[in-house]
């Protein structure tokens, strides 16, 4: 479902087909450790978020129970690349719930990957 790789020392993970935000989880579940203290980007430009993705208290929920694994990239800054309006929207939703939640790990949603880059390096705001 996503590919990890390093990139001018920044993870990458890479979405190879249509995902949800709990397959977004259940990977992180899984691999964690590989960039547990490393800055991230979620590069999902070439396949869109399911249009069945979960509704928003779902989403709320997820991140309720997935705090232990944001408390483990305590400090770390993530970023989603999200071009499509659609999916641009839900990560913004689910950043805002992040900053709701008091997660330990600072989000934001870009519509490219060169500002997702940018933001991740300390370079914009």
């Amino acid at each position: 479902m996503f590919n990890t790789k390093v990139t001018d020392g920044v993870y990458v993970n890479t979405a190879l087909a249509t995902y949800t935000f709990t397959d977004i989880i259940e990977y992180v579940r899984e691999n964690i450790q590989l960039w547990e203290k490393s800055p991230l980007i979620w590069d999902l430009t070439k396949f869109p978020l399911s249009k069945q993705a979960e509704p928003s208290d779902i989403i709320r929920q997820q991140l309720s129970q997935s705090m232990d694994l944001a408390e483990r990239r305590s400090g770390n800054r993530t970023a989603f690349v999200a071009p499509q309006d659609y999916d641009y929207g839900m990560f913004r939703m689910y950043c805002v719930f992040t900053e709701f939640l008091d997660y330990p790990v600072e989000m934001a949603t870009f519509r490219t990957f060169e500002d997702a880059k940018a933001w991740i390096k300390g370079k914009m705001k």
